[in-house]
């Protein structure tokens, strides 16, 4: 999970939220959340790659029974709540993950990927 939150820490975004993929004790991938294009030309709603969504692009097909840790930080760096979102759930469960772990103001919950959806 600290892996997730330094991810997170390193977003350029308002709502900075870093993921991790991990497998047999192995990091697949690191990312943050970014956005689609250079953010001083993006439109007011700016678009963005949710940081779960781009660490399993990254996976592959090697996603298929990892474990994703979703972090999110705000002010200060404190802890946030980071479970995925709708779009973001359908993706790992699509993906073959077998467990989502994400930060909440209070530490971290975790849920199997079916049961995101």
């Amino acid at each position: 999970m600290n892996l997730a939150i330094a991810a997170a820490k390193s977003s350029q975004h308002k709502t900075r939220v870093g993921a991790v993929v991990a497998k047999s004790g192995r990091v697949l991938a690191i990312k943050p959340n970014r956005f689609k294009n250079n953010p001083l030309n993006a439109p007011p709603l700016r678009c963005s790659v949710h940081a779960e969504v781009a660490a399993l692009r990254s996976c592959g097909t090697n996603a298929r029974g990892a474990t994703v840790y979703v972090a999110r930080v705000g002010g200060y760096d404190l802890q946030q709540l980071a479970k995925p979102c709708t779009h973001c759930s359908a993706y790992i469960v699509k993906a073959g993950v077998k467990r989502a772990v994400w930060t909440t103001a209070e530490g971290m919950e975790q849920s199997r990927a079916g049961e995101l959806v």
